[in-house]
C-alpha cells in the first residue's frame, strides 16, 4: 500500500477516504471511522455488490441499478486487500485505545 502510494497509482478519492478513516481512528470516532470505511469500500450505490435481480417483478428504474453503474473499490483484488486492512487496523485501535461508553452511541 506504501508503495502504490508513493508511486501515485492509487486515486485521489480512496486517498481521501483514507485519511479520512485514519482521522477519526486518530481522534478516537471509530463510529465515524467505520461510517467512512463503508463509503470507501461499497460507496452510497442502492445495490453495491452487483445484485440486481431481487425480486421476480421488473421495476421501472431497475435500468438505474444495473451492474455496470456500480463502482466500488472491492472490484480489485489487491485494493480489496488493502480496504480490509485498513478495516483490520480501525479495529485494532478501537480494542487498544477504547473509547469513553458516553461517547459510543
Amino acid at each position: 500500500l506504501r508503495r502504490s502510494l508513493r508511486g501515485g497509482e492509487i486515486s485521489p478519492d480512496i486517498i481521501v477516504s483514507l485519511a479520512e478513516v485514519a482521522g477519526c481512528c486518530q481522534r478516537h470516532l471509530y463510529k465515524e471511522a467505520k461510517e467512512a470505511y463503508m463509503r470507501l469500500a461499497i460507496g452510497n450505490a442502492p445495490w453495491p455488490m452487483g445484485v440486481t435481480m431481487v425480486t421476480f417483478h421488473d421495476r421501472a428504474n431497475r435500468a438505474s441499478i444495473s451492474e455496470g453503474a456500480v463502482a466500488h473499490v472491492l472490484d480489485d483484488e489487491t485494493t480489496r486487500k488493502y480496504v480490509q486492512m485498513v478495516k483490520r487496523l480501525c479495529t485494532f485501535c478501537e480494542t487498544r485505545w477504547p473509547i469513553d461508553p458516553s461517547r459510543m452511541a
